[in-house]
This record gives structure tokens, sequence and C-alpha cells, in this order.
């Protein structure tokens, strides 16, 4: 009889342990899970690097001698490249104010 009572006590046991396994995993995936921000934020940020580092260094590898349309162009896509990364950042700094205020 008290065989039976550990067996079922263990049974219980492992069950319980078993469902607080479950639950911290959807907790730890809750946080580690990547969000959608995350890829936005990537490529904000992969955008200027392409159009203000990468495009510029391979120009000058290229050897550009005189101002033409090219390069008018890559100084428009350098302008555009740091007016998104301002108006991500403007977004974001609002997303947190807003988070900060309604958790107040």
């Amino acid at each position: 009889m008290a065989l039976r009572a550990d067996a079922d006590r263990s049974a219980q046991r492992v069950d319980d342990l078993e469902d607080e396994v479950t639950r911290l995993r959807q907790i730890r995936n809750a946080v580690v899970k990547p969000t959608h921000q995350l890829w936005i934020g990537l490529t904000v940020l992969a955008y200027p690097a392409i159009v203000g580092i990468i495009m510029p260094v391979i120009s000058m590898a290229a050897g550009v001698e005189a101002i033409t349309t090219y390069v008018h162009i890559l100084v428009g896509l350098f302008i555009s490249g740091f007016l998104v990364l301002l108006a991500y950042l403007a977004y974001f700094a609002g997303r947190l104010f807003h988070r900060r205020k309604t958790a107040s």
C-alpha cells in the first residue's frame, strides 16, 4: 500500500515537473524569439550601410575621377539612408516613450 502511494506521488511529481518545464520553455521562447521589430531594425541599419559605406567604397575603388550623375545619385542615396535612419530612431523613441508612459 505504501509503495503504491509513493508511486502515485512520484508520478504526480513527474507530471508537475513536466508542466513546469513546459511553462518555463514558453516563457523563454517569449523572451528570446525575435519579433518583426528586430527585422525592421536590421533592414533599417542595412540600408544606410549599403548606400553610405559599401557603394562609396566601391566607387572609390573604381576610381571615379569626375562628378558624374552616378556621384549625384550616390549622394542622394546617402542622404536617403541618413533620413531613413533618423526616421527609424524617431519612431523607436516614440514607441519607448509611449511604452514608458503606459507603464506608469
